[in-house]
């Protein structure tokens, strides 16, 4: 990842300067500048040289074709097609038949995850060079998951046309044909996988819906046998209150005096102890069906806490059968085999970083330099900063003095023209 964000970051670098330019440079006078930058393009081997050299003279002439053109085939042959991506754009900008900006367009695409992009890219390259190896192979493979992926983009009409025409014709080319039948194996693949997936995740789903029931079935029987323990609780409540009382009774009645026509006679109220007695063994019997009951509930409790660890198991494994299956779809990502286009016949694998190499040094460029200076003076004003921007343009008056970026710098100070 920090290797592609290097390539980012050093690839913008051309256009941050590119902003800062002005248009008003007359061509001859452009070239000349641009000159020794464009020999340096060619000769250095250091790929930090190249893209600051680019950078300059894309400052001074944005729109010269051939500067494009050479930044973006020295940067392939470094190994660094990302970075050249960016000249890629502004040449098909500038001219839709440039076989290796589509080329590489659709390669950078491709290697992104954009394979609607990279396809119609692609289709372009190749119908304006049909003898790249590595643009037929990306075509080959993005045509292949085109015409079997379950959503296709959506790609411009004169694209699809274009492709109707010529995919007979691609198709007889090897590096084509063998990016098809790779990623035709990879689907087949991928639909084998996704069927056994699918006779798993049925089975699973019937077997997790069983467990499912008996946890249901476990619950509900925990809920009834709650419900009897506390009427049994309730009912050696009523027992307890009973009891109580029948002793209490018992110890102030303990006996009654009674008196006949015999005399008085004592008579001890027997009935009483009887059912003291009687309440005690309905008590110990009620408490020993509640304990029963309990320990009925602790067992099934136990079942069901397994049924329930069960039912969780199958879940995740229903779960992650599913997941397997929403991830299949990668067998055909690992079947890509993206090529940056070639050069000079030639592939050349791209790097994972920019190298370092030695400092760079470029030709001196009075006016390129003045122009920064005035771009950043222009930014200051227009902040409202014009006390910092006035130090800028002097110190362009007094180190380029010679530059149309003085005369600019004059004319914004409010000062006569240098001689007059």
């Amino acid at each position: 990842m920090a290797g592609r964000g290097t390539f980012i970051v050093l690839g913008l670098i051309a256009f941050l300067i590119t902003s800062t330019g002005f248009s008003d440079e007359k061509a001859p006078a452009a070239e000349a500048r641009i000159a020794p930058l464009m020999k340096l393009l060619r000769t250095t081997d250091q790929p930090r040289v190249a893209m600051a050299a680019y950078a300059r003279a894309n400052a001074i002439d944005r729109d010269n074709t051939d500067l494009h053109v050479l930044y973006m085939r020295r940067m392939v042959k470094f190994g660094l097609p990302q970075i050249a991506r960016y000249p890629a754009r502004r040449l098909v900008a500038m001219d839709k038949a440039n076989a290796m900006a589509w080329g590489l367009i659709g390669y950078v695409a491709g290697r992104q995850g954009r394979y609607g992009e990279a396809l119609a890219a692609s289709i372009r390259s190749a119908h304006l060079d049909e003898d790249d190896p590595s643009v037929l192979n990306n075509l080959g493979q993005l045509v292949a998951w085109y015409d079997r992926t379950d959503n296709p983009p959506r790609i411009e009409d004169a694209d699809r046309r274009l492709l109707a025409r010529r995919k007979e014709r691609w198709s007889r080319r090897g590096a084509y044909a063998a990016a098809q039948t790779r990623i035709g194996k990879a689907f087949e693949k991928r639909t084998s996988l996704r069927q056994d997936l699918a006779k798993k995740i049925d089975a699973a789903e019937k077997v997790a819906a069983k467990t499912y029931r008996e946890a249901i079935a476990a619950d509900e029987g925990l809920r009834r046998l709650d419900v009897e323990i506390a009427n049994h609780r309730d009912r050696i409540d009523l027992l307890l209150r009973d009891y109580y009382y029948a002793t209490l009774y018992v110890g102030f009645q303990n006996r009654l005096v009674l008196t006949s026509d015999y005399g008085p006679y004592i008579y001890y109220p027997r009935y009483y102890y009887l059912y003291r007695d009687e309440l005690d063994r309905r008590i110990r019997r009620a408490r020993r069906e509640r304990d029963k009951l309990k320990i009925r509930r602790d067992a099934l409790a136990a079942m069901g806490a397994a049924v329930a660890a069960d039912y969780r198991r199958k879940r995740r494994t229903l779960a992650d059968l599913l997941r397997r299956t929403e991830s299949s779809s990668e067998l055909i990502e690992r079947g890509f085999r993206w090529d940056p286009p070639a050069i000079d016949g030639q592939v050349i694998p791209e790097r994972k970083a920019v190298p370092v190499g030695r400092e760079v040094r470029l030709p001196d460029d009075p006016q390129g330099d003045a122009e920064q200076k005035l771009s950043l003076a222009m930014a200051y004003r227009s902040n409202g900063m014009n006390r910092k921007a006035n130090e800028i343009l002097r110190s362009i008056l007094k180190d380029y003095g010679n530059t149309p970026s003085a005369g600019r710098a004059r004319a914004i100070l409010g000062l006569k023209p240098a001689g007059k």
